[in-house]
């Protein structure tokens, strides 16, 4: 542990074994640092003396990597670990409350622009049926019963 201590520059401040992970150069192994930091945090209960938690997780970890394994990725692996994945990119800069507000936001456009859509459509139809009531110039004139026109039949 002082060598660790040592090697990051804390021994006055506090800090945790997983951030020792950060400072070791893993290149495209992210695999294997994500181990590291799994087995960082497995440590970081054991100086905590709670053993328990940490056979717990233990077994997590080695579900997690199994089922890494078997998908060839760690997104679902990961989540096995009920530990936050600190190598997920964020999806959102803001705060959850401003991610809110924007979502609301998004949602209330697209619900505008449905219903935008939906009166067009109906305006169109609405048209359409005008259009074919009246004639527009083309074929038999029709009463309002949709039969041919009596005057019509007569000429």
């Amino acid at each position: 542990m002082d060598n660790i201590e040592k090697e990051m520059g804390c021994q006055e401040r506090g800090f945790r074994v997983t951030d020792y992970t950060k400072k070791i150069p893993f290149g495209k192994q992210r695999g294997l640092q994500r181990c590291h930091y799994l087995f960082g945090i497995v440590l970081e209960l054991l100086l905590r003396e709670q053993p328990e938690r940490a056979a717990l997780q233990v077994v997590l970890n080695l579900q997690a990597i199994h089922q890494a394994a078997l998908d060839q990725d760690w997104s679902v692996g990961w989540l096995l670990t009920h530990v936050p994945d600190p190598y997920e990119r964020r999806l959102w800069g803001g705060d959850p409350a401003q991610l809110q507000e924007v979502a609301t936001y998004v949602k209330s456009m697209q619900d505008l622009q449905k219903n935008t859509d939906a009166l067009r459509r109906r305006g169109k139809g609405d048209q359409d049926d005008a259009e074919d009531k009246r004639g527009n110039g083309k074929g038999k004139k029709t009463n309002k019963n949709g039969k041919p026109d009596k005057e019509e039949e007569n000429e």
